[in-house]
């Protein structure tokens, strides 16, 4: 499908990870950390790491003897990322690369871990996304995929169609069903019984309607029916349904967990 790369930009991401960590009942940090234990020593990769987010998680779990090596295409959120690497202890490789050119710049069998957070359900071909990622990944290490669930966000469509008329639009709802429905089939057949899939049920509530309407303008779903509008979608027309609404919205994670045997 035409378009169904999405364009991250600095200001949103930082709109929604605000919002993810101070509103949200559990943060994707506090659970990540659980799932990687104390590997230390271990090589890590994240494809697309954004602006570093994660990167102090992902610190805390290796240590001084880990390594982090992660990429992302953009070039702007990347320099965000190198100032958050600056200050681990965990030694850290940050480049530009797109997931969707292979092979990757990385050897066969070079990491212990690797972690996609809210990125491979972009990708234009999901089997060469994981046939290159497994390339990389050891005998016995470790995929985590994280992304939206099919179910994801509902309030968040309720809310764009009482504004635009527009409830979804194709591009979010192939991405919404893209790790449940393509990568988690493919990863059972190349990977067996060493996969396996769970949903963390998770939610947000605004504070007040303007936070509701600012997280609305930083999402890809806005993004997509704009591009459908014949004029701009205003936040001040947002902010007046925001109002009718519980403030709360449900963020479901698909987890796909994979061991490469």
């Amino acid at each position: 499908m035409r378009g169904l790369r999405y364009t991250e930009t600095e200001e949103r991401l930082k709109i929604r990870i605000r919002a993810h960590t101070a509103y949200a009942n559990f943060t994707l940090d506090d659970w990540l950390s659980g799932w990687l234990g104390k590997p230390n020593g271990c090589r890590l990769l994240e494809i697309g790491c954004g602006d570093g987010n994660f990167f102090p998680t992902y610190a805390q779990a290796l240590g001084k003897s880990g390594l982090i090596i992660a990429f992302d295409i953009n070039r702007n959120l990347l320099q965000e990322a190198r100032t958050s690497a600056e200050r681990l202890d965990t030694p850290t490789i940050v480049f530009p690369w797109d997931f969707d050119v292979h092979p990757y710049p990385l050897l066969d069998k070079e990491v212990d871990i690797l972690i996609a957070p809210f990125s491979a359900y972009y990708t234009n071909d999901v089997s060469r996304w994981l046939e290159d990622s497994l390339r990389v990944v050891k005998k016995g290490g470790r995929l985590l995929l994280l992304g939206p669930a099919r179910d994801n966000a509902q309030e968040l469509y309720e809310l764009n169609e009482m504004v635009t008329g527009i409830k979804s639009v194709p591009e979010t709802d192939e991405t919404s069903a893209k790790l449940e429905e393509a990568f988690l089939p493919q990863l059972q057949e190349r990977l067996s019984g060493a996969v396996q899939a769970t949903i963390l049920d998770r939610h947000i509530i605004f504070p007040s309607p303007e936070e509701f309407t600012r997280y609305y303008f930083a999402t890809w779903l806005y993004e997509k029916t704009q591009e459908r509008m014949a004029s701009p979608v205003e936040f001040e027309s947002v902010l007046k349904a925001a109002q009718k609404t519980s403030l709360k919205l449900s963020k479901r994670t698909v987890c796909i967990e994979a061991y490469k045997r």
